[in-house]
């Protein structure tokens, strides 16, 4: 069966305006959660964040989600001191072990991401299920990812409290570019905004720039997920080396110290050019490190992209375009702007006029 009803990426729309809006000042728009924090979710790479850099990712205001292997279940607890979930990911059967089998005391919310590639798994839903009916608010689930908006409504029916969606959109996954599965962004956030239940929708993967990413809020994703952009920031976990002069290519002999003053300094300056290294995690090299034995096919890819500003600075960017989008289409807060924007679908000549 052929569903002939076209669906649309996040390049084949553009935000409309308000036709009057009320709002004098960008300063005005609330960029924030409840929690003082923006609606940015790191993606659990190791390439993107680690146990040494998650605080800086917080104190920009981005919630942290650690990979899978990373460290213990206690580190990742609702801390009362300040408030901020921090997800820790397990694969289903590492969650299943450690969750169900074992009698796992949960005194305070433990976030949990249960970090698969598909997310369809009858086997995925019945574990959520049961580890909700098990341990109820006390243990908050991330889930997917998905690519389907029926599936979206099957998890958060089963007690999922946040949903990951999105299949090769990343930009170091070839998933569907390979296997042919894939439900274009932007159509699969709004499908599933109307059909919006209980669980979260996080937009995940693929994010190119600020406008990917407030699209993406605009349509109904309470939260993004990126890991590419997150990862060009000096402060990313991803190993970093200096640029072979002129050759665009990193010098593997050394990597460097990309939190030491003067690796930030040089940056700064821009007396030196850094790339970092950036893998998916269904690379083999991943599947290493997340302890797996057995290797699959890789669907993911590794390269070296340019290290092309500090978080603070992107942090504060985007902000600043958040805003600005919430002043155009008049919406003060992100209660108002989620899921509450009206989109132009456009034509290539269009979208290459758009993108500069």
């Amino acid at each position: 069966m052929i569903d002939k009803n076209i669906k649309y990426s996040l390049d084949d729309l553009t935000m409309i305006p308000a036709v009057q809006s009320t709002i004098d000042s960008r300063s005005e728009c609330d960029p924030f959660d409840s929690l003082g924090m923006l609606p940015l979710i790191t993606s659990p790479m190791y390439s993107v964040i680690d146990e040494i850099n998650a605080h800086l990712f917080e104190e920009n205001g981005i919630y942290a989600a650690y990979p899978r292997k990373c460290q213990d279940t206690e580190d990742f607890i609702w801390h009362e001191s300040n408030k901020i979930p921090t997800f820790k990911s397990y694969g289903l059967e590492e969650f299943i072990q450690k969750f169900l089998k074992q009698n796992e005391k949960i005194e305070i919310p433990v976030y949990a991401c249960i970090d698969i590639a598909n997310g369809h798994m009858i086997k995925l839903t019945e574990t959520v299920r049961k580890a909700k009916e098990k341990y109820g608010n006390n243990l908050i689930l991330m889930v997917g990812n998905i690519a389907h908006p029926d599936t979206y409504s099957v998890l958060s029916g089963a007690g999922a409290d946040y949903v990951r969606l999105g299949i090769g959109t990343g930009n170091a996954c070839i998933t569907s570019c390979n296997s042919s599965c894939h439900y274009p962004m932007g159509s699969l956030i709004d499908e599933c905004r109307k059909r919006k239940d209980r669980a979260k929708i996080i937009a995940d993967g693929g994010m190119k720039n600020f406008d990917d990413i407030i699209k993406a809020l605009g349509l109904g994703a309470d939260y993004v997920m990126c890991g590419s952009i997150f990862n060009k920031a000096m402060e990313s976990s991803g190993r970093t080396f200096v640029e072979i002069s002129g050759f665009g290519i990193p010098d593997l002999s050394s990597p460097v110290d990309q939190y030491s003053e003067s690796t930030m300094n040089s940056f700064k300056m821009q007396t030196t050019r850094y790339l970092k290294e950036y893998y998916g995690m269904s690379t083999k090299r991943a599947q290493k490190e997340m302890g797996n034995k057995m290797l699959k096919t890789s669907e993911g890819i590794t390269k070296y992209v340019n290290v092309e500003y500090t978080l603070p600075q992107w942090t504060e960017n985007f902000i600043h375009y958040l805003r600005t989008a919430m002043s155009y289409t008049g919406k003060r807060n992100l209660d108002e702007f989620i899921g509450n924007v009206d989109f132009n679908v456009i034509s290539n000549s269009a979208h290459a006029a758009y993108r500069k």
